[in-house]
C-alpha cells in the first residue's frame, strides 16, 4: 500500500510503501522554509526588498538573477546597478538583516502545521529541523511562534558542510535522533531536497508550496506521502498501520 494523498492523478511510487511498513516511523526531519513556515515568497523577493530599501526600483528579473548568482556575487550587482555602498560582506549582511526582520515580524507558520506537530509529539515522535537557512533566523521565528517546543535540534546546511543535494544533513539529524532512514520521515517542499532524501532511504512527505509549483510532479514522485496542504495529513497512527 502506498500512501499518496493528493488531488492530482494517482501515481505509484514503487518501494515507498515497504519503507513505511518497516517497524514504524520513530522520528521526523522538517525542512523549514515553505514546510514549517510560509516564508518562500519572502525569500523570493529578498533582493528586490533590499533594493527598495536603498530607495531604488528593482529590475523585473532581479530576484532570479541574484538567486542564480548567490548573494556574494550579487553584491556587485547591487553596487553597480543600484548604488549600494559597502563591502560584499556588509551588503550581504544588509540583505539578510531585512530577511531577519521578516522572520521576526511577518513570517507565519503554514496553515495546519501545528496540528501535525502536535500529532507527532503526542505519539512520541522525535523531531528536528534541517534547513538551508541561518540558525538565528530559525530560532527567532521558532521563539516567536512557540515552535521550539516541538523540535529537539536545528541542523543547518552551513554547519553540516553540505547543501541538500547531498544527504549529509539528513544523516546527521537521524544520527542525533538515533533512528534509521526508513524510520525517519523527511518533510520537504522543494524538488532537489525531496529527491536527495528519498534516494538516501528516507520516506518523504512532500509538501505543496506555491513557489515550487512547477516542480510539483517531481516532488510527488519522490514522496511516500504528498500533501496539498496539512489538512490532508493522515495522522502518524494511520501511517504506522501501513502494511
Amino acid at each position: 500500500m502506498n500512501i499518496n494523498i493528493t488531488t492530482t492523478e494517482e501515481k505509484r511510487v514503487p518501494g515507498k510503501a515497504e519503507r513505511l511498513a518497516k517497524g514504524g516511523i520513530k522520528a521526523a526531519i522538517f525542512d523549514y522554509d515553505g514546510t514549517v513556515v510560509d516564508s518562500m515568497p519572502m525569500w523570493s523577493q529578498a533582493s528586490s526588498n533590499y533594493v527598495r530599501s536603498l530607495g531604488r526600483e528593482p529590475g523585473p528579473n532581479l530576484d532570479d538573477q541574484i538567486k542564480r548568482l548567490g548573494l556574494e556575487e550579487g553584491a556587485e550587482v547591487f553596487r553597480s546597478e543600484y548604488g549600494a555602498v559597502g563591502t560584499t560582506e556588509e551588503i550581504v549582511e544588509a540583505v539578510l538583516n531585512g530577511v531577519r526582520n521578516n522572520y521576526k515580524n511577518e513570517i507565519e507558520p503554514k496553515e495546519g502545521i501545528i496540528e501535525v506537530l502536535e500529532d507527532l509529539k503526542a505519539a512520541g515522535i522525535k523531531m528536528v529541523v534541517a534547513t538551508a537557512s541561518a540558525r538565528d533566523m530559525i530560532e527567532i521565528c521558532n521563539a516567536k511562534h512557540g515552535l521550539d517546543k516541538y523540535f529537539d535540534a536545528v541542523f543547518t546546511c552551513v554547519e553540516v558542510g553540505a547543501n541538500k543535494r547531498k544527504p549529509d544533513i539528513y544523516h546527521a539529524a537521524a544520527e542525533f535522533m538515533g533512528t534509521k532512514p526508513e524510520e525517519t520521515l523527511v518533510f520537504e517542499d522543494v524538488r532537489h531536497a525531496a529527491v536527495t532524501a528519498s534516494e538516501a532511504g528516507y520516506p518523504v512527505v512532500g509538501i505543496y508550496d506555491d513557489v515550487s509549483f512547477l516542480d510539483k510532479d517531481d516532488i510527488y514522485a519522490a514522496s511516500s506521502i504528498y500533501l496539498e496542504d496539512y489538512s490532508q495529513w493522515p495522522g502518524i497512527e494511520n501511517i504506522n498501520k501501513v502494511k
